[in-house]
């Protein structure tokens, strides 16, 4: 069997994202690691099978910086789309009136001195853009976060650079502001009213958002606004609100028991579908014990949909994603993914009248992303694949392994019950070459406030073409399990998930997934936190780590609060404490002050652009290490921010982070 090498594994990670329906049109962004850019692919609806083309220029690239994670950075309408570019942050219009054979370059219609657009939504009542706007021009502190309209009907004009001909300028209409956040405008079918979602520091929106409902005029104007759901801020989380074609406004929300009516049961603390009544009043449309949205790190997520046919929602059930469709005669929700589907996750979801389908991104443990559909006329409730991510067949390996769900107990403490903890083992496809001895590779996600799925990952198949078994990890505090389960990090950052990983080993141990000392862990951004926060704990040794891998991880977290952004601003007081009265904790928790204890190897990966973890934090971490004789590595890219997207780096980093663990388990064998 031939194993996928670093740069195969690193130029596979084709992603699909941002699914969008309008008119005869079906449109996607592809990120492709090998040009690192954002492209938009649109395809005819009603073709089969669906011929994406590309409809942007080679290096343009679709990508919204609002709360510096972006997401909905384009729309789609009837005759062309609007799209977010990456390299100054305007509003470009593409026209596709002449259909894909004769696509305009992009013309930017509007742009903003130091401003930021994002979660595009096209009214084709009113013929305009809704956004959410982030200006960073101001004097304030932070910036200041707006929802705007820019209509496409004016007689202003403006010349704009290497164009020879003057555009006109939208009309920039306010439509709110007030709030830190704005986020998930929704329109009504017939134009005459708006839904959208705010809220205020110190909250972030998994943990508390408000719903606002306005009515619209016939020029656009907001008339009679309502605070249709929280309106005292309260621990709530409300998200995705949308309108049925019978004008009903329905949003997921994870509403607590105690605050809704009697006879509601295991679910309250899940976000499920929930229908507006009347100010400040909502009814569950069903109640299931499972997550019908993912954390709104970025803006522009869909996880349902209204078409003719009734409502689509997807979902996560203890971590295993599944979609369903409720029936509108009988009123009960059906899954339409058999239980042993190969789907990971549906997201995108939308609907095309002409075509008469539903559609949505599937990712699978098998198999790059696909764009999926249904035509519920048929009640088949069979899925059918229309097109798949690019994967070169030719490099794909002959064995691809199939991640095994795994539920673990974690330790009960007098402050929280023994609770499971989740997680997705995935076995190697070959032997590793030491003596066949087994070793295991802990992979720790970002956020902390995120999730693992199992869907296919060719750096992962890297690992397990090696011989490493992967458990990658959702430690208590990840989303996709019910809020519960997300708030348990509660001041307890650095501290729970540490034991978590702690249990962890303790099970792969059990398990004959690797022996003593050959367990690594590795993560990014608050993953390789924790990672750093393992090797710096004094029982890791005796709980089997060898080592690892710290992907942009955070070292101080008094200066990631000193200079973090304006989305993540208060995001450590919840995760750790007050910064002035918690100050101990901040110290405890920071591996940089944890010297004492910090024996086991780590490699380090490093951004030079990154505005999360400024790289003089990671290398100050570095260079006390070398200087305690602790076996370290480290690894700085010029061109790369928080995240890296450039298929070379991400091929130097499984390089480096191989041979380093090579070393590392070759001396352990000694």
């Amino acid at each position: 069997m031939t194993a996928i090498s670093a740069q195969q594994a690193a130029a596979q990670g084709k992603q699909w994202a941002e699914l969008r329906s309008a008119g005869g049109w079906l449109g996607w962004l592809e990120f492709d690691p090998v040009t690192a850019v954002n492209r938009v692919l649109v395809a005819a609806a009603t073709t089969q099978p669906l011929a994406p083309c590309v409809v942007t220029p080679t290096g343009f690239s679709a990508r919204s910086r609002v709360h510096e994670y972006g997401g909905g950075s384009w729309c789609l309408f009837a005759h062309g789309l609007i799209i977010v570019n990456e390299a100054d942050q305007a509003l470009y219009r593409v026209d596709l009136s002449n259909g894909l054979a004769a696509v305009s370059a992009p013309e930017r219609l509007f742009h903003r001195q130091g401003c930021r657009y994002g979660d595009l939504v096209w009214d084709a009542i009113h013929q305009r853009v809704l956004a959410v706007e982030e200006d960073h021009s101001g004097p304030a502190s932070e910036p200041v976060n707006r929802l705007v309209a820019l209509s496409l009907t004016t007689q202003q004009t403006q010349q704009i650079p290497l164009l020879s001909q003057p555009l006109a300028v939208p009309q920039r209409q306010l439509l709110a502001e007030g709030w830190d956040f704005y986020s998930s405008p929704a329109l009504a079918e017939d134009g005459c009213a708006l839904a959208w979602l705010c809220w205020n520091h110190p909250h972030q929106p998994w943990r508390s958002t408000t719903l606002q409902l306005a009515e619209l005029d016939a020029a656009g104007q907001l008339q009679s606004l309502v605070t249709a759901a929280n309106p005292v801020q309260a621990e709530v989380s409300l998200c995705q609100p949308g309108f049925l074609a019978n004008g009903e406004l329905w949003v997921v929300s994870d509403q607590p028991a105690g605050m809704l009516s009697p006879g509601q049961q295991e679910a309250d603390s899940y976000w499920n579908l929930y229908r507006y009544l009347s100010e400040s009043s909502l009814a569950p449309v069903f109640q299931l014990a499972a997550e019908f949205a993912t954390a709104q790190w970025q803006l522009g997520l869909r996880h349902w949909v209204a078409g003719a046919a009734g409502v689509v929602a997807s979902f996560f059930q203890q971590g295993q994603a599944g979609i369903g469709w409720l029936n509108p005669q009988s009123g009960m929700f059906e899954r339409l993914s058999p239980n042993d589907s190969a789907a990971a996750r549906y997201h995108g979801l939308c609907w095309n009248a002409q075509s008469g389908r539903y559609y949505a991104l599937q990712e699978r443990w098998d198999s790059a992303s696909q764009l999926v559909s249904w035509d519920l006329s048929l009640q088949s409730g069979r899925d059918s694949a229309l097109c798949h991510a690019g994967l070169d067949v030719g490099v794909m390996p002959a064995v691809i392994t199939r991640p095994q769900p795994c539920v673990m107990a974690c330790v009960a403490t007098p402050e929280l019950a023994e609770q499971a903890l989740f997680g997705w083992y995935y076995p190697p496809t070959a032997e590793y070459s030491d003596a066949h001895q087994p070793a295991l590779i802990i992979q720790l996600h970002g956020g902390p406030t995120s999730m693992a799925d199992s869907s296919f990952d060719p750096q992962k198949q890297f690992w397990c073409d090696r011989g490493f078994g992967l458990l990658t990890l959702n430690y208590r505090g990840s989303s996709g399990f019910g809020r519960r389960y997300r708030q348990r990090l509660a001041g307890q950052w650095g501290v729970l998930d540490v034991d978590d990983v702690l249990v962890a080993c303790q099970y792969a141990l059990a398990q004959g997934w690797a022996l003593p000392g050959r367990i690594l862990v590795r993560g990014n951004s608050a993953g390789g936190y924790t990672v750093l926060r393992v090797l710096s704990d004094s029982r890791a040794a005796a709980a089997g780590i060898g080592g690892g891998a710290s992907l942009y991880g955070i070292s101080d977290l008094a200066l990631l609060n000193e200079h973090t952004h304006k989305f993540e601003s208060d995001y450590l007081s919840w995760l750790i404490g007050d910064p002035e009265t918690a100050a101990e904790y901040y110290r405890q928790r920071s591996p940089i002050f944890q010297l004492d204890d910090f024996q086991l190897p780590v490699i380090f990966f490093q951004g030079r652009r990154d505005r999360v973890v400024p790289p003089q934090q990671t290398r100050q971490l570095f260079d006390a290490l070398q200087g305690r004789a602790v076996t370290t590595e480290y690894v700085l890219f010029d061109e790369e921010g928080h995240g890296f997207r450039q298929a070379q780096n991400r091929t130097v980093v499984l390089q480096r982070e191989f041979a380093f663990y090579d070393q590392l388990l070759a001396a352990s064998s000694v």
